[in-house]
């Protein structure tokens, strides 16, 4: 069965149509304005005999008067920023200098030996040693650095991988 070609039509534009949703719109609205508005004599509450609140808020002579002038400055708060007064607008202080660690032993023997190693390659290398509390014990870091930016400490991070070395940026406080 072949398809029949099913026209549409477009209904006109009806003015009669038009005007009768907009008054009924129009009347929805007033209603719910209505409804909502809150009477005025529910609200002043404390109002003299003439319906005139007692603090109308203007001088005598008509002209009107503010107050805040008076009551701001009696209800500051006062503060203490001096804690604050040494941080930099972001609230976080950059470290000048990084440190490179390329190893950490509990046997002195092994750290000396990673620091001959690196020695060896060029880079100078320091042990530190570390107590912790009683269960920890003694840990003797290598330690290559100390670098005053991030990329140079990135470089000898790089160089210490290729001599199949797993080290660790860090990160410290200026020691001058």
């Amino acid at each position: 069965m072949p398809a029949r070609n099913q026209r549409t039509t477009s209904r006109p534009f009806s003015v009669s149509s038009f005007a009768a949703g907009l008054i009924a719109g129009v009347a929805v609205c007033m209603v719910v304005v209505y409804l909502i508005e809150v009477p005025e004599s529910a609200d002043q509450g404390s109002a003299d005999t003439q319906g005139v609140p007692e603090d109308s808020g203007d001088d005598p002579d008509g002209a009107q008067r503010f107050e805040f002038f008076e009551s701001l400055p009696a209800a500051e708060v006062p503060t203490d920023t001096e804690p604050y007064k040494t941080l930099t607008p972001g609230g976080y202080v950059p470290p000048s200098e990084y440190l490179v660690q390329a190893g950490s032993f509990h046997d002195e023997d092994d750290a000396n030996r990673l620091r001959a190693r690196l020695m060896l390659t060029g880079m100078d290398a320091d042990i530190t040693i570390n107590t912790l509390d009683q269960e920890d014990g003694t840990w003797h870091r290598v330690v290559v650095g100390p670098f005053t930016s991030r990329e140079n400490a990135e470089k000898m991070v790089a160089s210490l991988k290729e001599h199949e070395v797993s080290p660790i940026l860090l990160q410290v406080p200026p020691t001058r």
